[in-house]
């Protein structure tokens, strides 16, 4: 009956349909096996999501905390620059109040050494003067040991009114 299967045309029939089924239990196969990758490539697509979602917080995270880190960087540098300004002010003060300290101590050095220059000045004059004063008197008084001594005895009558005899004399002489 084997030869006689090949020219039954059933059999060829059959044959056929054997193969298309034997091609569709591997086309069913191959569908399963595509669903397996494809609901393994959803799953890898869903994790690699994830994966990028995990990624994109902790990129996030990571700049928040650069930023963060940048802000107290430059709030320390803002207070430095501002407490160098502070002492920068302070040692400009400093140097200003020395450098009036100095002026002021020297101007009352000089003021103490003019004072102390003025003094001795007086003192010199007032003995310089005491000097003069004790020659002069000295002096006047060999000169007025060598003036002989004169007593005047004299009397001076004034009369007020009309007669006053040298007012009378005066006019007198003047008319003359």
């Amino acid at each position: 009956m084997a030869l006689f299967k090949d020219a039954d045309p059933r059999n060829k029939k059959v044959a056929e349909l054997e193969k298309k089924i034997a091609e569709l239990e591997i086309d069913a196969d191959v569908i399963a096996y595509s669903n397996e990758l494809t609901d393994k490539v959803n799953r890898l697509e869903k994790d690699k999501a994830k994966a990028e979602n995990l990624f994109a917080e902790a990129k996030q995270k990571h700049q928040l905390d650069l930023d963060k880190q940048q802000e107290d960087f430059d709030r320390q540098r803002r207070e430095i620059e501002h407490n160098l300004g502070l002492e920068r002010q302070r040692v400009e003060f400093e140097r200003e109040k020395a450098v009036q300290e100095a002026k002021l101590a020297v101007r009352e050095e000089n003021m103490q050494a003019e004072r102390e220059s003025h003094e001795k000045h007086l003192n010199y004059m007032q003995e310089r003067m005491e000097q003069e004063l004790d020659s002069m008197r000295a002096m006047t008084e060999k000169v007025m040991n060598f003036i002989p001594k004169v007593q005047v005895d004299r009397n001076i009558q004034e009369n007020w009114g009309d007669s006053n005899p040298a007012l009378e004399s005066g006019a007198k002489e003047k008319k003359k």
